[in-house]
């Protein structure tokens, strides 16, 4: 794995710990329904993109899209008055640290909407990490595919020197717009059993990520 030039960051789930706060929303949501609320360990099992499947199976008619917007949108407030409470994992900084100083090229590339991305990056204070921070344009979480094989020209680099590091099994799909490996941790998003059974490489921490690189 030494190979590798650039290292492409998924955010959420993979550098911040912030699955607990998805869950803990999703239930107030819920139970404004009257629909069953949702355990992190059932919503490891379930959760994907495009999110709009994984809120249908919890039960919300979001067909509509002045509905899907309302519903989308009460996420998104929910996640913002608690995201002070969102920290990193405990081997962020020093992954970030060690890959710097060996030279590589770190790049976050999320889901999560541009303004709101750049603010919590430099609240907790590892902005100077990264070369570029990209999100996306709007709040409603559709996917970063787009964004991946964008920022894969952007960086005029041979695919196999860049390394895509997520949490979930649409960061396999990113990669692959970009036509670069990809590793999950799996502490995310997503269950280990889902990771491991998409035949990439899985980690349980970033220390140990480190350790292969």
């Amino acid at each position: 794995m030494s190979r590798y030039s650039h290292i492409l960051w998924d955010w959420n789930g993979t550098l911040i710990d912030d699955a607990w706060l998805g869950v803990a929303v999703m239930n107030e949501m819920l139970e404004k329904k009257k629909l069953p609320t949702i355990t992190v360990d059932y919503y490891r099992a379930v959760f994907g993109f495009p999110v709009r499947d994984y809120y249908r199976q919890l039960g919300f008619s979001i067909d509509e899209d002045p509905v899907w917007e309302e519903v989308a949108n009460d996420f998104i407030g929910g996640y913002h008055r608690r995201m002070h409470e969102v920290r990193l994992f405990a081997d962020v900084k020093e992954t970030l640290s060690a890959l710097k100083e060996r030279g590589l090229t770190q790049i976050i590339l999320s889901a999560m909407e541009q303004k709101t991305l750049t603010r919590h990056v430099a609240a907790l204070g590892i902005a100077d990490y990264f070369s570029h921070v990209q999100g996306i344009d709007n709040h409603y979480a559709d996917g970063k595919g787009h964004l991946a094989q964008a920022m894969g020209e952007r960086l005029g680099v041979d695919p196999k020197n860049i390394l895509f590091v997520g949490d979930t099994l649409h960061d396999i799909e990113a990669a692959r717009r970009i036509g670069c490996d990809c590793c999950l941790c799996a502490r995310g998003h997503q269950s280990k059993e889902r990771l491991l059974a998409a035949g990439v490489p899985v980690v349980e921490t970033l220390n140990e990520l480190r350790e292969k690189l």
